[in-house]
């Protein structure tokens, strides 16, 4: 039971934090943030349901539940992707909370199958449940912990594919004979056909861009990471009405889809007439820049957290968040060129 417990556990938390990932990518961080109180839900539910039926503290509930949860993951995306959700029509359009509704009542199903299964385990050894719980805790920690190392690896999707293994191990350990077998059912499904992922919304700067060529794509933690040149793309904010020149040949920085940053391939004299220039100036040229966007100097110094962002604008140095670098001793004063890291703004002092 204990090792069931462990790897049931080990897949909830994977799946959430993945599923972070699955819908920042196509709706948003807005609704992905709503994951984690799906999941508590289902854990809420799952004890409520357990606590009316106690007939269902038997191991079999638990085997049945890691069974039912390994291959409800990829049935959910599945109805996930025939929700029309735009997150960008809930401030005027009524059937668009109608979509979020049923959009997170999707995924709460599989949440309260795997909690189920935890909290028969717990209910069946309720009088030495310690096992069991350092079983469950070692199990989130792992999960949680591997999502990251996963995230690096490609689209969201595929990491989830993680966590149908990890529930159908769970069903393995307490079934027997032929049953064992139809515990792996889950895990020939994900080799067959894969884990299906959600289209980004068409909104996004990303696939709004016409006649884009999508140069590379990175995937980490903490986003997707796109590099694109865009024929049409002629990014430079702060640019002067009166300046003789304009941004030439460009290619686009995307996170999560969304534009944060352009890098100039051709002439780059057009900044002489834009605010940021000032940085420039004062700093003799080389200014340090807090977070890659908008406008990328491949001449000054870049502080950024997400190692891909960096990357993809061409700096090599080491990824180191913002704020941590202005906390650093002796940081006290200079002058420094915010722009915005990820969905927050960096506090610049002069």
């Amino acid at each position: 039971m204990r090792s069931a417990v462990f790897f049931l556990s080990a897949a909830i938390l994977l799946q959430e934090l993945c599923l972070l990932r699955v819908l920042a990518q196509a709706y948003w961080h807005h609704a992905a943030s709503l994951v984690i109180a799906v999941a508590l839900l289902g854990f809420g539910v799952a004890g409520t349901l357990l606590a009316l039926a106690p007939r269902l503290r038997r191991a079999e509930t638990t085997a049945a539940c890691a069974l039912f949860y390994a291959l409800s993951i990829p049935a959910t995306l599945l109805l996930a992707g025939l929700v029309d959700f735009n997150v960008l029509e809930v401030g005027w359009a009524p059937s668009q909370w109608l979509r979020l509704l049923a959009l997170e009542a999707v995924f709460f199903v599989p949440f309260a199958i795997g909690a189920l299964g935890i909290a028969v385990a717990l209910a069946i050894h309720a009088d030495r449940p310690g096992g069991v719980y350092a079983a469950n805790l070692v199990g989130s920690g792992v999960g949680a912990l591997a999502a990251p190392l996963l995230l690096g690896t490609g689209p969201p999707e595929e990491s989830l594919g993680f966590a149908v293994a990890a529930a159908a191990l769970a069903a393995v350990f307490l079934l027997h004979g032929y049953w064992r077998l139809l515990a792996l059912a889950p895990i020939a499904v994900v080799l067959i056909w894969g884990v299906p992922g959600l289209p980004m919304s068409p909104f996004k700067s990303l696939p709004a861009a016409p006649d884009k060529i999508i140069e590379e794509t990175r995937y980490g933690p903490m986003g997707r990471v796109d590099r694109a040149e865009v024929p049409s793309l002629h990014h430079a904010p702060g640019l002067s009405l009166m300046a003789p020149r304009y941004p030439a040949d460009q290619a686009g920085i995307y996170l999560d889809g969304d534009l944060v940053a352009v890098l100039d391939r051709g002439a780059t004299d057009y900044r002489e007439h834009t605010v940021d220039h000032l940085a420039r100036l004062l700093s003799r040229g080389r200014p340090t820049q807090l977070g890659v966007g908008p406008v990328v100097d491949r001449h000054g110094r870049v502080i950024e957290a997400n190692p891909d962002l960096l990357t993809a604008a061409g700096h090599d140095a080491p990824a180191m968040a913002p704020r941590a670098y202005l906390a650093e001793p002796g940081r006290s004063g200079g002058l420094f060129h915010a722009v915005p890291d990820g969905n927050t703004a960096t506090v610049t002092p002069l």
